[in-house]
């Protein structure tokens, strides 16, 4: 795990040579020669924190959360879907509404020109309003950022599931909160994946993921 502000508190796993394959290479990942399918959480550290500080029964009718902040029309651009995202995690890694507003910019600037919000201080400010359900005095701007605490605890979400693998014969191989198996193993890891997550999160009725097979995705509820 690489642990950026304290050891036991904090930290995310990574594996450098499954993080530097691509998305569109991993479909070409074979195990003991048998095709692989990669099932990721949606909206993972979004999701943690309304299982952890909301109730789930009344946003899981919202559908697609980091659209909340857009309307009907900048919803049809995928490059505003992109920004939202980008602007929640860099909040979330900012100590200061300033400095994430500033990193957003600079994000619009150089990295995502095709998002039609140019400004990143309004961008902020409109997921701050989105998201107002939440918190965000206890999320927000605190001296260790959200994001560390939530990184944590997927990483021992993924460390439990992998080591459960092993257990049981199953390979599964993490890349930060998406897992590679074969394909037989699909429904093993649908169910472990739930399992775990509400072992460290919330005891949740159903969980949104996304499911890659030879490059096709798929949104699945577990």
């Amino acid at each position: 795990r690489i642990f950026n502000v304290e050891v036991g508190n904090t930290g995310r796993l990574y594996h450098s040579e499954l993080q530097n394959i691509h998305e569109p290479c991993r479909k070409t990942v074979l195990i003991d020669k048998l095709e692989t399918l990669e099932i990721d959480f949606s909206s993972l550290h979004l999701q943690m924190l309304i299982d952890m500080y909301y109730k789930r029964s009344t946003v899981s009718m919202l559908g697609d959360l980091y659209q909340l902040p857009l309307t009907e029309e900048e919803c049809l651009v995928d490059a505003n879907r992109a920004a939202v995202k980008q602007a929640f995690n860099t909040m979330l890694n900012c100590t200061t509404k300033n400095s994430a507003s500033a990193a957003v910019q600079q994000y619009l600037n150089k990295e995502n020109k095709l998002c039609t919000i140019r400004s990143g201080w309004e961008l902020v400010k409109r997921v701050e309003e989105a998201y107002s359900f939440l918190p965000l005095n206890v999320i927000l701007w605190q001296s260790v950022p959200m994001a560390y605490v939530l990184q944590r605890k997927d990483s021992d979400i993924a460390m439990d599931l992998i080591c459960f693998g092993v257990e049981q014969d199953v390979p599964v191989l993490p890349i930060h909160d998406s897992f590679i198996t074969t394909v037989e193993n699909k429904i093993w890891l649908q169910e472990n994946m739930k399992y775990f997550y509400c072992k460290y999160i919330s005891n949740v009725p159903t969980l949104n993921v996304s499911v890659n097979v030879l490059g096709k995705k798929t949104k699945e509820i577990i």
